[in-house]
């Protein structure tokens, strides 16, 4: 049987396989909690939440068909807190579940409903799968090396149920068929995924029926299940290398959508800083041109060298060597010297700093400053001026205070 099967699984393990594996994974996680069809508070299960350290081997219960079973069977559970979840609803998600975990399925549909006072064939196959004996040995990992999950997982349905008669109809001419008095299905199947016309499905192959006349006892059903185990370690091999290689895929395919994510916020703030500069650009280039046009404007009203003997000569000193003089009549304004510097030498004026000599006058643009007389600012009849911007004056003040 197990060679057989991996000829069968080894035919189509390429993206749209892992794909569905993919969503096997989520499905571990997403049982439904209405498990066979019957009313919402029947089909609730527990729900028991460990810490990772304290299951190993055990994944998270969610939606237990088990409860249920108990319930309505009156069988003691005594599968304890780490007790393997018995899975309800379909038996499609069941087989998906299972794969996902790297376990075989135990399916298990008992025959009738449960009857007062008698104690039938279901209620020893229940009260044998909820044994702490069958609950230790579906834990058990299906080798050393394997995965931390166990090697058996369980689903069930309620007798006379929608989904009871959709697994029988699924299963029919792969179970054994039964002669005489009418005994509860317990068998052990291996989640086959096969891709038919280009798609992916998990199937049902049945492994081992056990004949349930009479349904196995505690100790019975854990012998059985651990031969099993030993039996098909191929195919519990092969079931962990499929988890694996979906896990791989899985990170691979989330590391690309990181990677794209990346480089497309990476693109979007490029253009971002493009436009920004762009519009930074624009509208350096329209103040220059305003700047340029002012400087023709303030040529032109530059008032006339004064050349009596009250007149103040003025001279400049720039940083990169440069140098001027002009004389200006006592009653120009302070206005004027700024003007004259923009307008001859092209520095804007609102960024000029004029520093005496003797280092006793500073004369920046200012509303305050600028409609003062010369005469009335301390100049003599001849002053000398060194041209700063003001930018360059806070960084040499910035680096005085370092040195």
């Amino acid at each position: 049987d197990s060679d057989s099967t991996d000829e069968s699984e080894d035919q189509g393990l390429v993206s749209n396989i892992l794909n569905v594996a993919l969503r096997m994974v989520k499905a571990a996680f997403n049982f439904d909690e209405n498990a066979d069809g019957s009313s919402e508070n029947e089909s609730n299960g527990e729900v028991e939440e460990g810490s990772e350290d304290e299951q190993e081997s055990v994944i998270k219960k969610k939606a237990d068909f088990g409860s249920l079973l108990s319930k309505t069977y009156k069988a003691e559970d005594n599968r304890g807190e780490d007790g393997p979840v018995i899975l309800g609803g379909s038996l499609a998600s069941a087989l998906e579940t299972a794969r996902s975990q790297a376990r075989m399925l135990v399916i298990f549909l008992p025959i009738r409903k449960p009857s007062k006072g008698k104690k039938t064939k279901d209620n020893i196959a229940i009260e044998s799968i909820l044994s702490s004996e069958v609950a230790k040995a579906a834990n058990k990992r299906a080798s050393k090396n394997g995965g931390e999950t166990g090697s058996f997982l369980f689903w069930a349905a309620s007798a006379g149920s929608s989904e009871s008669a959709a697994a029988m109809k699924r299963l029919k001419g792969k179970l054994t068929a039964q002669k005489g008095e009418k005994r509860p299905v317990l068998a052990v199947a291996y989640p086959l995924l096969s891709v038919a016309s280009g798609k992916a499905k998990v199937a049902p192959k049945i492994l081992a029926q056990h004949h349930c006349s009479p349904p196995p006892a505690e100790s019975v059903m854990a012998s059985w299940l651990n031969s099993l185990r030993k039996r098909h370690g191929k195919l519990y091999a092969k079931l962990q290398k499929d988890l694996k290689e979906a896990e791989f895929y899985k990170e691979r395919k989330e590391g690309y959508s990181e990677s794209v994510k990346s480089d497309n916020d990476r693109k979007k703030r490029e253009k971002e800083e493009e436009a920004q500069r762009i519009a930074k650009e624009k509208a350096e280039k329209e103040r220059q041109e305003a700047v340029e046009a002012r400087r023709v404007e303030l040529k032109e009203s530059l008032p006339d060298e004064d050349t009596s003997k009250d007149a103040k000569k003025v001279a400049l000193r720039f940083q990169d060597g440069q140098s001027g003089q002009r004389q200006f009549s006592p009653d120009s304004l302070v206005s004027d010297l700024f003007n004259w510097v923009d307008a001859i030498f092209e520095m804007e004026r609102e960024k000029v700093v004029l520093t005496s000599m003797n280092g006793k006058i500073t004369l920046k643009w200012d509303e305050e400053t600028n409609d003062k007389l010369l005469k009335d600012i301390g100049l003599g009849r001849n002053t000398g001026f060194r041209v700063s911007e003001a930018q360059e004056e806070e960084e040499t003040r910035e680096e005085e205070k370092e040195n």
